[in-house]
C-alpha cells in the first residue's frame, strides 16, 4: 500500500494525508459502531467528519500544557512556535518586513537562524 501511495505522489501529484483519530473522537463521531452495525448516527448520519476532528486548532490550543512541557527538556532559549500560516516564511529563516537588495539591485529575503516548532514538528536550522 505504501508504495502504491508514493506512485500515486510521483505519477499523479496526489497527496494523502492521515490524520490518526484517538478512540474518544472514534467513539464521539460513532465510527466504532459500523463494525456493530450501527448505521444511522452521527457520522453516519450526515454529520461532517471534520466536526470530530479538530485540524483547525493547534497542539496549544488543545493542550495548553505542551509548550511549557516542550521548553522544559529543549535545551533551546529562542524557540519560536509557528502556526501553519508562518511555516512558509518564518520556517524557512526568513524574516518578515523589508528585504535586503543585492548587486543586480532585486530585493532578496533577510534570513535569521532558528528553531522552529509547528505542531509535533521540531526542525533546528544552524549557520
Amino acid at each position: 500500500m505504501v508504495l502504491e501511495l508514493r506512485e500515486l505522489d510521483i505519477f499523479q501529484g496526489a497527496k494523502v494525508h492521515f490524520i490518526h483519530v484517538f478512540g474518544k473522537r472514534m467513539i464521539e463521531q460513532r465510527t466504532d459502531g459500523l463494525l456493530r452495525g450501527q448505521l444511522m448516527d452521527r457520522v453516519m448520519r450526515g454529520i461532517c467528519m471534520q466536526h470530530f476532528i479538530p485540524l483547525k486548532e493547534t497542539v496549544l490550543d488543545r493542550s495548553p500544557f505542551f509548550q511549557g512541557w516542550v521548553e522544559g527538556w529543549m535545551r533551546e532559549k529562542d524557540i519560536e512556535w509557528l502556526k501553519p500560516k508562518d511555516w512558509f516564511v518564518r520556517g524557512h529563516n526568513i524574516v518578515d518586513g523589508d528585504g535586503a537588495v543585492n548587486f543586480d539591485g532585486m530585493d532578496v529575503p533577510v534570513h535569521k537562524v532558528g528553531v522552529f516548532i509547528l505542531m509535533w514538528l521540531v526542525l533546528r536550522f544552524r549557520s
